[in-house]
């Protein structure tokens, strides 16, 4: 405790978080999906198929509804399944990726009304310590938040799930990220995607 001289005045400034994470969530969780692929797998003895799974949001670009994902989720994959939060699954297509960004865009063949989109916003302003939401499908399990503090910026990794490409200006978070949250957005609490 922290006890001030006799005649001194000391000023207190409480923070209070007036987010309402719960109204975040219910704004994004409909934009997020499960993306399913199948990719081909040679082993010494015989050729198999393995399925692979990741997440990915709703996007609108140029008048055109898109899906943003990890590239390493749908490398190599084929039968493309983007399954949204009403459970209804359809396929999909790479339509354009990066590997030094991993990223990926998809279009998917769903009536309109499946799609909520969602805002990117510009990461530029962000800094260490601003507080962040991960929405995704660790482990195949849908509509999963965890929040947490963006805890550095400026990352560059080379990970060999990603291809083993060097990426740049990564946001490192504290939010958990589990195997299947890999595509799934970054959110800021005003629930616009910082990465």
């Amino acid at each position: 405790y922290f006890y001030p001289l006799k005649g001194s005045s000391v000023e207190i400034t409480y923070y209070y978080n007036t987010t309402d994470l719960s109204q975040v969530y219910n704004d994004a969780k409909d934009s997020v999906v499960v993306i399913t692929g199948s990719v081909l797998q040679y082993t010494f003895f015989r050729q198999q198929y393995s399925t692979v799974q990741g997440s990915g949001f709703v996007y609108e670009y140029n008048e055109d509804m898109v899906v943003i994902t990890n590239k390493h989720v749908v490398d190599e994959a084929e039968n493309i399944v983007v399954t949204f939060s009403d459970g209804d699954g359809y396929p999909a297509t790479v339509i354009g990726s990066d590997a030094y960004s991993d990223l990926a865009v998809l279009s998917v063949e769903a009536p309109i009304e499946e799609f909520q989109p969602l805002d990117i916003t510009s990461s530029s302003t962000l800094q260490v310590g601003d507080p962040v939401v991960a929405i995704g499908s660790p482990f195949g399990l849908g509509g999963t938040m965890t929040t947490g503090i963006v805890s550095q910026l400026g990352r560059t990794i080379e990970d060999s799930v990603a291809g083993s490409f060097p990426i740049a200006n990564i946001i490192q978070t504290s939010a958990e990220i589990n195997p299947g949250n890999s595509g799934g957005p970054l959110l800021n609490y005003q629930g616009d995607v910082i990465g």
